[in-house]
């Protein structure tokens, strides 16, 4: 859990009040989260990049307008 604060306190530039708390409440999530399938995870996998590079490129045509 140490690193975990000390991620949230590096990406959030320490903006969240209680790092501590949070990564208490992630780390509970992430124990509590469903786990996928094999062929359903990587279904989700291809999903998910074709969503990031859908909004990367969206984002360089905002910054080119």
């Amino acid at each position: 859990i140490k690193n975990l604060v000390e991620y949230l306190k590096t990406k959030g530039r320490n903006r969240f009040a209680d790092p501590e708390c949070l990564a208490a409440s992630i780390q509970k999530a992430s124990r509590s989260s469903y786990h996928l399938s094999k062929c359903v995870e990587d279904s989700v996998n291809i999903l998910l990049a074709s969503s990031i590079e859908a909004i990367r490129q969206l984002e360089r045509a905002v910054k080119t307008a």
